[in-house]
């Protein structure tokens, strides 16, 4: 790998025209030492997964998330969960990144990727439709044309540079999931969606532009083939479907947008239910108040017991300063063992509304039903 990489940039280098061609190589290098370590460490995954090595390390974290374990969507099979500040990082970091690049790259021209751009649309143009199109570089500007009146010259925009930039951004800062089994592979699967997006952004940029000028060169304004909505709708759309492919690689992303939806939603939805039904009494609401009363009554629940003796509110603050997981039963016992009113089938009944509601979670274990928060 390292020899085919040495090859290409040795090669690449020696036939470049521009005056910076030096800083391919101050690009790629780098990369390319990125690239060995990710394949070091698919490599060592690979083996402790093999060896059953991390099966200690495993049980380590098993332990530690039973004492403390954030919410969990399981989705193809696996298991994810992420930390608060990667999902506030994620948002923050794209924009930063996307504003910045923007800058930079209307300060900053990239020549020597102009340069390979420029050579690769004369390739395909001249394979393609045999115009004899020619590359030139005058005023530290690449052109492509095939006379004095046929002719365009390239920038940053052409390349996709800020495309690649964003979905860098994107992929890099998308939240791994705390779940060490599902993590255990997400840099080799970030550094596969991140060669695959830059090569098909990349290529989809030069198609675009070998049709942009060959239409060009048939007569067609350049406003019509390159500025106009309908190019701006393609270009949008092939962008959409080359990061929706890139997420078969990272399913991370749009769990992360549902997980984050679904915290919100949560903190939304804590509303003590006595604090509800008061309200719902209070606004003169009486035939939902007398229906919520008879199906709690029904239920072998009392609102006057909920009310009394602040029972939701009570389990909500008693399993957040915990951490733990409790049955109805050890919950009774340590909060409620003075109230003979306060049942263990009636804190049971209220648990699982809470947890229906997702202000708890709930887990099933050995036939015995245990709540945390």
């Amino acid at each position: 790998m390292n020899l085919l990489f040495a090859f290409n940039i040795g090669l690449a280098i020696s036939l470049m025209e521009s005056e910076k061609w030096i800083y391919l190589g101050s690009v790629i290098i780098p990369l390319l030492l990125i690239l060995n370590y990710v394949y070091l460490d698919r490599i060592y995954n690979y083996l402790r997964h093999t060896l059953k090595e991390g099966a200690k390390l495993n049980e380590t974290h098993k332990t530690r998330d039973k004492k403390n374990k954030p919410p969990v969507i399981q989705f193809r099979g696996k298991k994810y969960s992420f930390s608060t500040r990667a999902l506030i990082l994620f948002p923050v970091a794209i924009i930063i990144i996307a504003l910045s690049m923007n800058q930079f790259l209307k300060k900053i021209e990239i020549i020597w990727l102009h340069e390979l751009f420029a050579k690769h649309q004369v390739f395909f143009l001249n394979l393609i439709f045999s115009l004899g199109a020619q590359t030139s570089y005058m005023y530290n500007t690449w052109f492509v044309g095939i006379s004095e009146n046929v002719r365009v010259y390239i920038n940053n925009g052409c390349t996709g540079l800020i495309a690649m930039s964003i979905f860098i951004a994107v992929i890099i800062f998308t939240p791994h999931s705390k779940n060490q089994k599902t993590k255990e592979d997400i840099i080799w699967r970030k550094t596969k969606a991140i060669i695959f997006s830059i090569f098909l952004i990349y290529f989809y940029n030069i198609f675009r532009a070998v049709i942009q000028f060959y239409l060009y060169s048939r007569g067609f304004a350049w406003s019509v083939v390159h500025d106009s909505l309908g190019m701006l709708s393609i270009t949008i759309f092939t962008h959409v479907c080359i990061f929706l492919f890139c997420t078969k690689y990272l399913p991370e992303f749009y769990v992360s947008i549902y997980y984050s939806g679904k915290i919100i939603y949560k903190e939304l939805r804590k509303e003590r239910l006595a604090e509800t039904f008061y309200y719902i009494k209070q606004t003169d609401q009486k035939g939902k108040y007398d229906w919520i009363r008879e199906l709690l009554e029904r239920e072998g629940m009392s609102l006057y017991l909920i009310n009394k003796y602040d029972i939701d509110s009570r389990l909500i603050q008693f399993l957040k300063e915990n951490n733990e997981k409790y049955t109805a039963k050890a919950i009774k016992n340590r909060l409620f063992n003075q109230q003979d009113r306060i049942t263990e089938d009636l804190l049971e009944k209220m648990l699982q509304i809470l947890a229906n509601a997702e202000i708890l979670l709930s887990e099933d274990f050995d036939g015995k039903i245990y709540y945390f928060f």
